[in-house]
């Protein structure tokens, strides 16, 4: 199934409003895991976002990152599993996120454009099982797609975090910086790493 689908642009809620001179919306059935469906971001998912989040990470975001996950400047998945009926579930459940967006930097005098991961996480429950790796992909691809002049893609992870650096890893991730002291949650500083991933020739 393709990532796009042709609608009429005045139909078009893809990235949370229309794009001059572009008909595509995005087509979150090409993204396929047992059990689960996907969708972007909306303004009414924004209490669940900060609830996962908060669950997900230790470092804490401000109120102005979530009202961008319902913005242009950034692209979205989201993970639903089927509500368990048994539990007394009423709605589906979110399970994993994907957040990233576009920054434009200057390097050594030289212009460099960097999608960026801001945010990659799955709920204990669904560990262990690719969902995490599908979901680096799919958010990957979807940075591309919107933002294409991005010539490299890069992510933080706590330098203490192995199971992520792994996963990130084996999606053709490598550690580029060594950050002492980046974070600072808890009282104390934690060291981080910067993650880089190459998307066209020539960068680095």
């Amino acid at each position: 199934m393709a990532l796009y689908d042709r609608v009429p642009i005045s139909e078009e809620p893809g990235w949370g409003g229309p794009r001059a001179g572009d008909a595509r919306v995005v087509n979150y059935e090409a993204f396929e895991f047992p059990g689960l469906t996907f969708r972007s971001a909306c303004r009414s998912d924004i209490p669940r976002l900060v609830e996962l989040h908060d669950a997900l990470f230790e470092v804490k975001y401000p109120n102005q990152f979530f009202e961008s996950l319902v913005s242009d400047a950034m692209v979205t998945i989201l993970a639903f599993a089927r509500p368990n009926e048994e539990a007394g579930g009423d709605g589906p459940v979110l399970v994993g996120v994907g957040t990233a967006r576009r920054r434009a930097s200057t390097r050594a005098c030289l212009a460099h454009v960097e999608g960026y991961i801001a945010t990659l996480g799955v709920i204990a429950g669904w560990r262990n099982r690719g969902l995490g790796q599908m979901i680096l992909e799919a958010t990957t691809q979807l940075l591309l797609d919107k933002w294409p002049d991005c010539d490299t893609i890069a992510l933080h992870v706590k330098a203490s975090n192995a199971p992520a650096i792994r996963m990130y890893q084996r999606g053709g991730f490598m550690v580029v910086k060594n950050l002492p002291k980046h974070y600072y949650f808890e009282n104390k500083y934690h060291d981080a790493y910067k993650l880089g991933l190459k998307v066209k020739p020539g960068t680095g």
